[in-house]
């Protein structure tokens, strides 16, 4: 298996000691798609793969997939998360579920 690209275009910013969150998911992201012995596939592939068939991926997508990811520890990365944990609090109100 070719050793998948597991930086974002914004890799830079993980030096800075303030984006320690940022720097936390993007090492969780490496972490889950490194190359080791006995796993033949990469997570990214399994995401992009139909019917639980891991599909490859295209350098653009590997770094289009580490870039969400590292964004979503940003600051606007967990203002996103922080809208969607409460559209889904609000939805499950809606549905009686809580």
């Amino acid at each position: 298996m070719e050793k998948i690209i597991v930086s974002g275009i914004h890799h830079r910013r993980l030096i800075d000691p303030i984006n320690l969150l940022e720097k936390a998911f993007a090492e969780e992201w490496a972490t889950l798609n490194e190359c080791i012995p006995g796993r033949l596939t990469a997570t990214i592939n399994w995401l992009k793969g139909i019917d639980n068939k891991p599909l490859p991926t295209t350098k653009e997508e590997e770094v289009m997939a580490a870039t969400v990811i590292q964004w979503l520890g940003s600051p606007v990365g967990q203002c996103f998360l922080d809208e969607v944990k409460a559209r889904h609090l609000r939805l499950k109100r809606k549905a009686g579920k809580v």
